[in-house]
């Protein structure tokens, strides 16, 4: 109703999560620090990539972004960067396994809904949602790395889980995520899959 955008709120979530850790280390007095080898990289990642935003002469990779076409934004990338942060100093073991359950539940529902909308079955009723292009996560390009994404850890899934059953559901899933990764090269002209592939290889 508001008329926000995903990155605005993104950047509220952001803010929202800082705000509740300085909270924190106020009320402890001291700062618990949470080291480790991942922050280095990830740093230097977010660095580079807010330089490069804010001396972009292309729009929609500037800083602020561009109407449409935030998702490259420098502001994007630092309100994830924030909340990654935040998320390493306080979550526990515990957390990070709901946290990675929630994504991949997420990224199977993600791919229901899409293979749904190329498959021509619309569930939402508005005629601005009946395309076969249109999914939750924006470019078809983008659903074909965020579904794909999740494929890694549902085969260590598959390979270190104990029950068969959570095994079968886990490959049930990785079906799910390839069928929509396939059906958008295949039913709406899509020329990514290759390419969302090998970068989460790389990733």
């Amino acid at each position: 109703p508001l008329g926000l955008t995903k990155q605005f709120l993104l950047l509220i979530a952001a803010l929202a999560a800082l705000g509740a850790w300085s909270a924190k280390v106020v009320s402890a007095g001291h700062i618990a620090w949470r080291g480790g080898w991942i922050l280095l990289p990830l740093g230097l990642l977010a660095g580079l990539a807010l330089l490069s935003s804010w001396f972009s002469d292309s729009s929609w990779v500037s800083f602020l972004g561009d109407s449409g076409r935030f998702s490259s934004a420098g502001a994007t990338l630092l309100a994830y960067f924030a909340i990654f942060f935040v998320a390493f100093q306080v979550f526990d073991r515990r957390d990070a396994k709901i946290a990675v359950g929630l994504w991949l539940a997420a990224s199977c529902l993600t791919a229901v809904f899409a293979l749904l909308q190329m498959l021509g079955l619309f569930i939402l009723p508005a005629a601005e949602y009946k395309s076969r292009f249109f999914n939750s996560i924006g470019s078809i390009f983008a659903l074909q790395v965020f579904v794909l994404a999740s494929v890694p850890f549902l085969t260590a899934v598959i390979c270190g889980a104990k029950s068969k059953s959570l095994k079968f559901a886990a490959l049930a899933v990785i079906l799910i995520q390839l069928a929509a990764a396939a059906a958008a090269d295949f039913l709406v002209g899509g020329a990514g899959l290759g390419l969302a592939a090998v970068g989460v290889f790389l990733i």
